[in-house]
């Protein structure tokens, strides 16, 4: 069983994601925003984190950098439905184990977790 920490603003997104994850025996926990996902990811220490870009607040990079002051080893999964290159690029440098454009195929993230 993993910990997998969902940030993302899309209400039934995180819905049936998280459902989905917990009906594979992970225990999901989620935040709305990004201020709210690094509050979470200090509680919790998730082995994974999902991660939206469009986030409000601050952005999903923004959070990705603030995750990484945390813990640098954190594994991570940008998901977006933003597909710009140079966004890519930006997020892969900082480090990510996956980036995923939205609507993301379930199959993925449980491929990704195996």
């Amino acid at each position: 069983m993993m910990k997998i920490l969902i940030i993302d603003d899309e209400n039934d997104f995180v819905s049936t994601l998280a459902h989905a994850l917990a009906r594979r025996s992970h225990q999901v926990v989620s935040a709305g925003s990004g201020e709210k996902g690094v509050e979470v990811f200090k509680e919790h220490s998730p082995d994974w984190v999902l991660l939206d870009y469009n986030l409000p607040g601050i952005d999903g990079k923004e959070t990705l950098l603030r995750l990484k002051a945390v813990n640098p080893r954190v594994k991570v999964c940008f998901i977006t439905g933003t597909d710009n290159a140079i966004l890519r690029k930006e997020i892969e440098t900082i480090g990510v184990a996956r980036f995923l454009n939205k609507p993301i195929d379930i199959k993925d993230i449980f491929s990704l977790l195996a």
